[in-house]
């Protein structure tokens, strides 16, 4: 048997706050919590000539078992809509990490990929960065230069049905790995994202 808890939103160490954009702790809300006002929503532009109406995401347990602390995404239509900021358009540096748990259903279902994190578009914008999982469960971060894609991909699949930190640092086309803080991979020549306008999404194939 376990039990589930309700907990305060949890702050970051002193040393993960230097130069933070953003941090989504889902705390019952997308609300970001670093300060820089990059909240999200439940409700996003919807795919024009696709016929896709975009959804809110269900509100669930944490890998702490806390209660409203995580979101299950269970289709391509559930999505946290974060609106575009400066503060969110990077480019020759950046830290993404990103706690996920992946299901059996998921893996099997819908593209080629699912998309974790993604400012990749949009009415008006290219892509510049994306975070996607394969079906095999490879984590993959796509860079585009405004010109082309490039990307850095894992070796080892990550666990189905079990809580995984997954963390890309880029810094002057040299972006490495991390899967629950042990590296697995590195790429020198990867391209800096270009500078886009459009929104973030967490969640949404």
């Amino acid at each position: 048997n376990s039990t589930s808890t309700t907990s305060a939103c949890p702050t970051l160490p002193t040393n993960l706050q230097t130069g933070l954009v953003g941090y989504w702790p889902f705390c019952g809300n997308a609300n970001d919590e670093s300060g820089n006002g990059n909240n999200g929503s439940f409700t996003g532009p919807s795919c024009i000539g696709c016929g896709l109406v975009t959804a809110a995401p269900t509100s669930t347990v944490d890998r702490f078992n806390s209660l409203s602390s995580s979101y299950e995404f269970s289709n391509g239509f559930d999505l946290i809509n974060i609106p575009n900021s400066s503060s969110l358009q990077v480019s020759s540096q950046f830290t993404i990490s990103i706690w996920v748990n992946p299901n059996l259903g998921g893996y099997g279902q819908g593209p080629s990929y699912l998309t974790l994190l993604q400012k990749w578009g949009g009415t008006g914008s290219g892509a510049s960065y994306m975070v996607t999982l394969t079906h095999a469960g490879i984590p993959i971060l796509y860079t585009n230069n405004a010109i082309t894609n490039t990307s850095i991909s894992g070796l080892n699949p990550i666990s189905l049905n079990a809580w995984s930190l997954i963390t890309f640092s880029f810094q002057n086309g040299v972006a490495s790995l991390y899967i629950n803080g042990v590296f697995s991979n590195s790429l020198s020549n990867l391209g800096n994202p270009s500078i886009e306008n459009s929104n973030i999404e967490i969640a949404r194939n």
